[in-house]
């Protein structure tokens, strides 16, 4: 039994910063803003049985490019709870819609949608969904990702240095900071979130040093924001 609520916001941007060309055009009239998606295969999404069990509700909202012939592929949670995002992933990359006109011509859109996971067996799907025509740059160009995610983007990671003061008092932890990787993989910007004050500056260092494969939405290189975590442990 699924006990899901979808409530769908869909915004849309034209193809041209993908660069592919647009099939033959056809018979059918172009559509006129605000745009409405017509869905050939939707489906809901099934409530994780661990967010079930451990009672937790909310949303989680991806986007997703939609192709010329109306293709849902490029799905990608935005934001949600880790036990959600999956299961709305799953289900809108089996989705399709009929091809998107403008001028009389199929176009790629971008399109987002967001999954309302609610425990009270009030399950349904939203009848219609719409949007507007945007420009390209007006898709993401910053997400938030989980650390896991992060951690498989790793190329070079440096290990910091021990601090010798910290080694004498015996102190061990965890440093875990919040970060901005940059299109290019690099680390730009370190906050910390916790951790103990005398291992903080060994652990800063070593990860300004660290470098990633960049991080793809839709095709295009996105700025990511994530969690670190740096482990301190000295051997018996």
């Amino acid at each position: 039994m699924r006990t899901l609520l979808v409530v769908m916001i869909v915004g849309l941007c034209t193809s041209a910063a993908f660069g592919a060309q647009s099939p033959a055009p056809t018979n059918q009239p172009s559509q006129p803003p605000p745009y409405q998606l017509e869905p050939v295969a939707t489906e809901n999404a099934a409530y994780p049985a661990p967010a079930r069990d451990k009672k937790v509700e909310g949303e989680a909202t991806a986007t997703f490019l939609v192709s010329e012939t109306g293709d849902v592929s490029h799905v990608h949670v935005l934001k949600g709870d880790p036990l959600l995002a999956e299961a709305a992933e799953t289900a809108v990359n089996r989705w399709k819609f009929k091809p998107v006109l403008k001028d009389g011509k199929p176009i790629k859109v971008i399109g987002k949608a967001t999954f309302k996971f609610d425990l009270s067996d009030n399950a349904q799907l939203a009848n219609g969904v719409k949007g507007e025509l945007a420009p390209a740059n007006e898709a993401p160009t910053r997400v938030r990702v989980s650390s896991g995610v992060s951690q498989g983007l790793v190329l070079r990671k440096v290990n910091p240095s021990y601090p010798d003061e910290a080694r004498r008092k015996g102190i061990q932890g965890v440093v875990l900071l919040a970060a901005t990787i940059d299109r290019e993989g690099n680390i730009a910007n370190l906050q910390l979130i916790s951790g103990p004050p005398e291992l903080v500056p060994a652990a800063t260092e070593a990860v300004k040093q660290w470098r990633y494969k960049p991080y793809l939405l839709m095709g295009i290189p996105v700025e990511v924001e994530t969690q670190i975590q740096v482990n301190f442990t000295l051997s018996r």
